[in-house]
């Protein structure tokens, strides 16, 4: 393969990998978000994590922006911060639509009123468990 072609995005399809996605460059949402679940109990740092855990509580207000920590330098523990925040925002990103949304908006799209709701039965007569791809186990604390 051609070095012209690895860079890309169909490259990455070609490996069966998913394109990227833009970042949430949104700096002051990621620190309030980051706040926020630190403060709730939404967010917890592993002891193994160790850079993290030493690295934020470096981390100073930006003097201009109260809401912003301050950005400037090349230290260590400020690239920790920033990948700590765009880790948590990656998981902030829109929510699957609801089930009965995604309903909605395809039957919508129909123009004929009969496979209108032909569609619509075919749609709610499947069982709920067909659209999970996983699940995830409760937590035992």
């Amino acid at each position: 393969m051609g070095g012209e072609f690895r860079k890309r995005p169909e490259f990455l399809s070609f490996l069966n990998l998913p394109r990227p996605e833009r970042a949430n460059n949104r700096r002051v949402d990621g620190w309030r978000l980051c706040y926020t679940l630190f403060d709730t109990d939404g967010l917890a740092v592993l002891d193994n994590c160790s850079d993290v855990i030493d690295s934020i509580p470096k981390l100073m207000r930006d003097e201009k922006n109260i809401e912003d920590a301050h950005k400037e330098g090349n230290e260590f523990f400020l690239d920790v911060c920033e990948s700590f925040r765009y880790g948590v925002m990656s998981y902030a990103n829109e929510q699957a639509i609801p089930r009965e949304v995604q309903i909605q908006r395809e039957i919508m799209a129909i123009k004929d009123n009969t496979l209108k709701y032909q569609r619509y039965l075919e749609l709610i007569s499947r069982p709920r468990s067909a659209d999970i791809a996983f699940t995830i186990p409760r937590r035992r604390w």
